[in-house]
């Protein structure tokens, strides 16, 4: 039931922070990094990024390709135009390596995303991206 509730509540969050997005690169390639023993990959669920809230896919793989299901993911947004910091927003896993990733954005301009990558017994893993919301 417990599990049924989260679905439920991660299906809501999606309809009201993408609802009315869409994609003008329906076929865009996810960014890819490597961080340790990590490849990372990031792909925005809107494009363009809209300001306030906004969702990236986050796909957490192993350099031998396995996924990768126990990380912590949180994301900082900071906009060095005006010196805007976002709190800690927490990822939330879907399974299978792929995690789903809310920035919050409030003006519009360019953000330095930091993702940090929690693992038991491994060191924490940084990704910086960029966005620029309109």
């Amino acid at each position: 039931m417990v599990r049924f509730a989260i679905g439920a509540g991660l299906a809501i969050v999606f309809c009201v922070v993408v609802g009315g997005c869409a994609r003008d690169d329906q076929h865009a390639a996810p960014q890819t990094f490597t961080v340790a023993d990590l490849n990372v990959s990031i792909l925005p669920a809107c494009s363009p990024v809209p300001v306030g809230d906004s969702l990236l896919n986050v796909t957490l793989k192993t350099s031998s390709g396995d996924p990768i299901s126990d990380a912590h993911i949180s994301s900082v947004a900071t906009t060095p135009m005006t010196g805007i910091t976002t709190a800690p927003r927490p990822g939330t896993s879907l399974g299978n390596g792929r995690y789903i990733v809310v920035i919050h954005a409030p003006i519009s301009g360019f953000y330095n995303v930091r993702l940090t990558i929690q693992r038991a017994g491994k060191r924490d893993g940084f990704v910086d991206y960029s966005v620029w919301p309109r």
